[in-house]
């Protein structure tokens, strides 16, 4: 079962003026329109909501299709894609975030709490990254919008795994050391 993307409740909303909003399908991209400050997302949604996504979300973990075993698409409602995206298969993921929880007692004992657990973000993601997560959206947005071509300025993290979500749009990637 698929919902309906959130998108009909979320605004981008400037950082610096509360005022200053724009509907979240705008062209806008990062920056306000009117003050040129950073946009972030708000979305209107209560305890309901939460629950009634939460359960699609759980569900989808035991589903074999790429958007349900990426562990970013999963929660696709609340990204910045309408469903056409998922629906024609132009999102781009290589299966990132399927992160084991290590138990750590000792850092329990030392926490003073009974369990505790990691994450390991270097298991789970394919390029052994953790901007893994959040290069599989900035790459399908790139490719939502036309762009042929990636760079960045890394010396590690960020140039692996832009490089290699690149590869997989069938883009091409340069990367400045």
């Amino acid at each position: 079962m698929v919902f309906a993307p959130l998108w009909s409740d979320v605004r981008l909303q400037c950082i610096a003026d509360e005022s200053h909003a724009f509907p979240a399908d705008s062209r806008i991209n990062t920056r306000c329109g009117t003050c040129s400050e950073l946009l972030s997302l708000k979305y209107k949604w209560g305890p309901a909501d939460a629950a009634q996504y939460n359960d699609a979300w759980c569900r989808r973990r035991s589903s074999n299709r790429p958007e349900d075993v990426s562990k970013v698409f999963r929660y696709r409602e609340v990204l910045p894609f309408g469903p056409e995206v998922y629906d024609n298969g132009r999102f781009v993921t290589l299966a990132e975030g399927n992160h084991p929880l290590i138990e750590a007692p000792q850092s329990a004992d030392y926490a003073a709490v009974d369990r505790l657990y990691i994450m390991h973000q270097g298991i789970g993601n394919p390029t052994g990254s953790f901007k893994d997560l959040g290069m599989c959206v900035a790459v399908t947005q790139a490719g939502l919008q036309g762009y042929e071509n990636l760079g960045c300025a890394s010396t590690g993290n960020t140039a692996a795994s832009m490089a290699a979500y690149a590869r997989r749009a069938g883009m091409k990637s340069v990367v400045l050391v």
